[in-house]
């Protein structure tokens, strides 16, 4: 007969931290956050600035997740004349997050990082998994949790549509947008896209502020046009609550 284990008692746990990174360019990387308990559900915010005052260098964002699948982002260096280059990412269940610098072994690639975690915690839990449920949820065990991303862009008025943000976790969620532009010579134009195919575009005046509220927010891209000179520079802050649940259960073994 298999024997029944005390149920688990969890709670939810922040884990909040930053800093600065000087990473060589010679395929070296440096891990800034990692779940030792890789079983249980977490939700994490990450962002990354590239400070770098070369191209030579390639920096990669690579998040690692309990499942085995990786995610990449190469974040671009700073236009000329402008000191950094933003991106930004909502992901879940994640086990790691590093940066990778390579491309010259002479150079080295230069910025900042910063994530916020939460993640539950329980007493008695061996294997468990965390639930997630939808907003808003009135389960005693559940809190609504707010995580913001900040992202300082600049990029050159091609016309090309690059990624500012991207929102990799599957729960619902509330997410408040706020877009800037700083360019008087581009014409900049956001593109928000949500998990269920809707797709939002606007044009962001200069010197004026873009906000909306989006459900279920997948991705915020940017593209720039007008002035194949000029360097299309704005900020993307996002707001998101959601629900974060850890359930008691009894587990067996």
């Amino acid at each position: 007969m298999p024997k029944s284990r005390k149920p688990s008692v969890c709670t939810i746990r922040q884990t909040t931290d930053g800093t600065d990174f000087s990473i060589p360019g010679d395929g070296s990387s440096r891990t800034f956050f990692r779940s030792i308990t890789d079983t249980i559900h977490n939700e994490v915010s990450v962002d990354i600035q590239n400070r770098s005052e070369t191209e030579d260098c390639v920096m990669t964002l690579v998040i690692e997740r309990r499942d085995g699948s990786i995610f990449t982002k190469v974040v671009q260096p700073p236009q000329p004349s402008e000191t950094s280059n933003g991106y930004s990412i909502y992901d879940q269940d994640v086990v790691s997050i590093s940066v990778r610098c390579e491309g010259n072994p002479e150079k080295t690639c230069d910025g900042l990082i910063f994530f916020n975690s939460f993640s539950c915690y329980c007493i008695e839990c061996g294997f468990r998994r965390c639930e997630t449920k939808t907003v808003p949820s009135t389960d005693p065990g559940c809190m609504t949790i707010p995580m913001n991303t900040f992202a300082r862009f600049n990029q050159p008025c091609d016309g090309e549509l690059r990624t500012i943000l991207d929102n990799l976790s599957d729960g619902n969620s509330t997410t408040r947008v706020t877009i800037q532009n700083f360019s008087p010579e581009c014409k900049m134009t956001a593109i928000i896209e949500a998990n269920d195919g809707a797709k939002i575009e606007r044009t962001v005046i200069f010197t004026l502020s873009f906000n909306l509220s989006v459900e279920d927010i997948r991705k915020v891209s940017i593209r720039c046009e007008g002035d194949p000179g000029g360097v299309c520079e704005g900020t993307v802050t996002t707001d998101k609550r959601f629900c974060f649940c850890c359930n008691e259960k009894v587990l067996k073994d």
